[in-house]
């Protein structure tokens, strides 16, 4: 089993963080969406990893049946 060091951890939580905002903004949750779009404003890491997430959950959602 590898050891996980402390920046990996911290790194992880950071994705975990991005991913858990994603969910609450797109079921509506207001606070997140504000946020979201604070932390996206000032981190282009934060920006760069979003933009796979959101690609990622785009590829997930299933194909709407009625569009």
């Amino acid at each position: 089993m590898a050891v996980q060091t402390l920046s990996d951890h911290i790194r992880r939580a950071w994705i975990d963080r991005l991913v858990d905002l994603q969910v609450l903004a797109a079921h509506g949750d207001r606070e997140a969406v504000v946020d979201l779009e604070e932390w996206l404003a000032h981190d282009a890491e934060a920006r760069q990893v979003w933009n796979i997430i959101a690609q990622t959950c785009q590829q997930l959602r299933p194909h709407r049946l009625d569009a």
